[in-house]
């Protein structure tokens, strides 16, 4: 089965937005930034320990806590859009074609070719208008379903299904 699809900047931020908000990297990285906060809050209250001073701090603190998190997702998916923006990096963008076979898959586009076995797929997540076929936790192809007929869709789930267990 070949299917051919276009691959935009668009369809590789979903991706990563994807990828930052289930990373189980990345959520014991906010994990540990919201320990160290709290660890020098409660350090500066040791300090301190000026009522006032207090109260300012768990203000402080809490929305910390809260916003930190949101605010550097935010600039994580700011500055890779950038990034895929540079015209280095749109030679990943543009049409492919994949090619799923018994053995794998073939994926080609205008400047290069690759060639996954099976046993290399760790997983595949299934999000509204897209597929992303893992090969690490943080490289994945992206298939943008929406943009396929029915009859591509269902034969690429039938694939994978047969092909990768989860």
């Amino acid at each position: 089965m070949t299917i051919r699809f276009e691959q935009t900047i668009d369809d590789t931020m979903a991706f990563y937005k994807h990828f930052i908000r289930t990373s189980e990297t990345i959520k014991r990285s906010f994990v540990r930034m919201r320990w160290y906060l709290s660890a020098g809050a409660l350090l500066a209250w040791m300090i301190t320990q000026d009522p006032k001073f207090t109260a300012i701090m768990a203000a402080i603190l809490l929305a910390l806590v809260l916003l930190l998190p949101w605010y550097t997702r935010k600039i994580m998916e700011h500055r890779a859009r950038q990034t895929y923006q540079k015209p280095d990096n749109a030679r990943m963008m543009g049409w492919h074609t994949m090619e799923l076979t018994d053995e794998g898959m073939v994926v080609t586009t205008d400047n290069a070719t690759a060639t996954y076995k099976w046993p290399v797929v760790l997983k595949t997540v299934h999000v509204p208008n897209y597929v992303f076929i893992y090969f690490s936790e943080m490289m994945a192809i992206v298939v943008p379903v929406s943009r396929l007929t029915p009859s591509e869709v269902e034969a690429l789930n039938k694939t994978l299904e047969t092909h990768i267990k989860q």
